[in-house]
């Protein structure tokens, strides 16, 4: 088995790294920015690897044909030195011109990431050389000891290096394609079903609004007292909050296909599916959020009963009850037919403001 370091191969990796580096990140991938935000950081990440792994095999295989048509290639194994090299020095070039971009940021940082990209440079590359089978030299020029014709070496990777780059960028683009159509419609999915969420919990909160708006105007304490110790299920507008709920569904065109009220926390559960046809087939995806009252002031929520906040407690029960209560037994032992004449009701002191908030407890 013969070691040897062939140069220009080398060479040729590192240019080709270099073209195609630079024709994806700078030509190809830039107008796709705004999909690529919008996707998973996952999905973003696993896809970088996909087209790393595409990029750096297609270049090995060129290398390691290049080899063996230059060089003759007997076992595969002979094209390992030439690619493990060839990878390092390429990778080596771009850490450098990571390190300079950096020191005119005014920083430095190291990262275990940099050793990862180093890996993935010569695993890939090899990947790459084992699509190229073993075989003679397709030149006679090597069998003359340390001659180097410019004539012989050129075109030898020529007629791999167009439609390899045609399939690489190819390749980004449908990957990228591919992913953005399935992020667009899972994003459509789970904006739907916020929106839905956020409608429905807002016709609730408009609802309890009312009340304490209806209490506050009360002329009397039975009619103020009388809303606290209720449940925040009666008179819920079940049917008006399901309706705002499918009409937010439908602008994001969607629709709602589970809906649910837990009243003991508030909160309302919307789920939604979403139609997409982006690839020519009618793909579905379905979308759960969650959306709650939050009482800060004015109202609150004592699992599932309403109360008034006052003086930052949550109070469920009406005091005129125990009044009453108190004045039955005093005039149990007094025999006074003179009758109390009745106070002019007032709004206990410390009632807070209204001020109860929609909130997402659980996104799309």
């Amino acid at each position: 088995m013969r070691s040897e370091l062939h140069w220009r191969p080398i060479a040729g990796f590192i240019g080709l790294d270099l073209i195609t580096y630079l024709v994806l990140y700078l030509l190809v991938l830039p107008p796709l920015e705004p999909a690529a935000r919008a996707a998973d950081p996952i999905l973003m990440e696993a896809t970088g690897y996909v087209l790393t792994a595409v990029r750096i095999g297609f270049i090995g295989a060129i290398v390691a044909r290049w080899v063996r048509t230059k060089h003759g290639l007997m076992t595969r194994s002979e094209a390992i030195p030439t690619i493990v090299v060839a990878a390092g020095l390429s990778w080596l070039i771009q850490m450098a011109l990571n390190f300079f971009i950096d020191l005119a940021m005014g920083g430095l940082a190291w990262d275990w990431a940099y050793l990862l990209a180093l890996l993935q440079w010569v695993g890939f590359g090899l990947v790459g050389a084992l699509f190229v089978s073993p075989g003679p030299s397709e030149s006679e020029d090597d069998v003359i000891p340390f001659r180097f014709s410019a004539r012989s070496e050129r075109g030898a990777a020529s007629l791999f290096l167009v439609p390899t780059i045609a399939i690489l960028v190819g390749a980004s683009l449908a990957v990228i394609v591919i992913m953005g159509s399935a992020t667009n419609s899972r994003r459509a999915a789970d904006t739907a079903a916020d929106a839905a969420a956020l409608a429905a919990g807002k016709v609730w909160k408009d609802t309890l609004h009312g009340k304490f708006s209806a209490a506050l105007s009360a002329g009397d304490g039975h009619d103020f007292w009388g809303l606290v110790g209720t449940s925040l299920s009666y008179g819920l507008p079940y049917n008006a909050m399901q309706s705002a709920a499918s009409d937010y569904a439908q602008r994001n065109d969607s629709e709602v296909v589970g809906f649910s009220v837990d009243e003991r926390r508030a909160a309302v559960t919307v789920q939604v599916r979403h139609a997409s046809d982006s690839t020519g087939e009618t793909e579905y995806r379905t979308s759960m959020a969650e959306s709650s009252l939050a009482f800060h002031s004015g109202l609150c929520n004592e699992w599932g009963t309403i109360g008034y906040k006052i003086d930052g407690v949550c109070v469920t029960s009406s005091p005129e009850d125990e009044a009453e209560d108190d004045s039955n037994d005093e005039s149990d032992g007094e025999d006074s037919g003179d009758d109390e004449e009745d106070e002019s009701f007032e709004l206990p002191t410390g009632l807070s403001d209204w001020n109860v908030s929609v909130v997402l407890t659980d996104a799309g």
